[in-house]
């Protein structure tokens, strides 16, 4: 088995071979009113 290299703050650190999204959702209301974002990363 491998061991795994980490580099926290490197700005030399490798391109990921993966695929990095992330997803996350949240409801925010308040007074009746729903907050609604559109993301720019990913047009949703």
């Amino acid at each position: 088995m491998k061991h795994a290299k980490f580099y926290y703050n490197n700005a030399n650190a490798p391109k990921p071979n993966q695929p990095s999204h992330i997803g996350v959702s949240v409801i925010i209301k308040c007074d009746n009113k729903i907050l609604l974002e559109q993301r720019t990363n990913s047009n949703q």
